[in-house]
């Protein structure tokens, strides 16, 4: 066991480097810097994606020379559409970008002042995210280029309307890189809940390759880090996308009466109605709730939980 333990330890990193995160939480988060998701390009794996700091105007202050940056916070550059007089254009910025473990890292623990609302915005989509990949709302997939891959999803009713809500929530400087061209020339920026569905996959795809989820399962290409091309995998995936395309979900919502405890006793759905037969069936009364003056004396009703007190009648299915 301790052999065991040690290999883990010598060979397996972990999601997030504890220095790269409080790097860019006192240089980058702390001095306003604005944030926004960079997907990893098409065909690669999820997890390859990035979140970038970037200056959102002159305002805002360069990191120091003589700070070194750890080897986790990468220097990149990047193509934003950015404001410029009273239109906008695309211009290619400086910026630093974490993975999605150290990007977490930083977005779970945010100075209390002088954040950007773009870097906000992310850290409460990450939350939500967190929440819904807790639940197992995450799946297996291949990519175009046959690399293994976890995706987001499905993320139910609920999880989706919250989603939605946050995406339309994005500021402009958290969703602004350049969408693809259309016929005029006027720069467009990306749709943020495209975005928001991005940055969900890259941390269902970095949270599901943990440190020890290779020594737990040796040679499973989905808990590998490695970036690894799986050719054999392509039919299977296939068939996995087409069931999932095929499912169709039911979901029951129950909403209170609008008249609130105005009346009392048991509901409809616990109240049948016998026939002759005593086969049961629904009430004709169409109402939610009704007063217990409102039953018939004579109507043999069954027990609902707790409120209803007369016991279903003698011989009753």
């Amino acid at each position: 066991m301790s052999l065991l333990v040690r290999e883990i330890t010598d060979e397996a990193a972990p999601l997030a480097d504890p220095a790269g995160a409080a790097w860019a939480r006192e240089h980058l988060a702390d001095g306003g810097w604005a944030a926004v998701f960079a997907p990893a390009e098409a065909g690669q794996p999820a997890r390859l994606g990035r979140l970038v700091f970037y200056r959102p105007s002159a305002t805002v202050g360069r990191v120091p020379a003589q700070v070194a940056a750890p080897g986790t916070v990468e220097r990149v550059r990047l193509a934003l559409v950015l404001p410029h007089g009273r239109g906008v254009r695309t211009r290619t910025v400086e910026g630093w970008a974490l993975s999605p473990g150290n990007a977490l890292a930083l977005l779970l623990d945010l100075p209390a002042s002088g954040v950007h609302p773009s870097l906000a915005a992310w850290a409460a989509v990450a939350r939500r995210a967190l929440e819904l990949l807790g639940e197992g709302r995450l799946y297996p997939a291949l990519t175009s280029d046959t690399y293994t891959t976890w995706r987001f999803g499905p993320p139910g009713a609920r999880g989706k309307r919250d989603l939605d809500a946050l995406a339309a929530a994005l500021p402009p400087y958290a969703h602004n890189l350049p969408a693809p061209p259309s016929g005029d020339r006027t720069p467009r920026i990306v749709e943020p809940a495209a975005l928001v569905r991005e940055f969900c996959d890259a941390l269902a795809d970095t949270l599901s390759r943990t440190p020890a989820a290779g020594h737990a399962v040796p040679g499973n290409p989905y808990a590998d880090r490695a970036s690894a091309l799986h050719p054999k995998l392509a039919q299977w995936a296939a068939e996995a996308a087409a069931e999932r395309a095929a499912q169709v979900s039911v979901e029951l919502r129950v909403e209170p009466w609008p008249g609130g405890a105005a009346t009392s006793g048991p509901c409809c759905s616990c109240v049948p109605r016998p026939t002759r037969r005593w086969s049961w069936t629904r009430p004709s009364c169409g109402r939610t709730r009704f007063a217990r003056s409102a039953c018939s004396a004579r109507t043999p009703r069954p027990r609902c939980r707790s409120r209803c007190a007369a016991p279903p009648a003698p011989g009753s299915r």
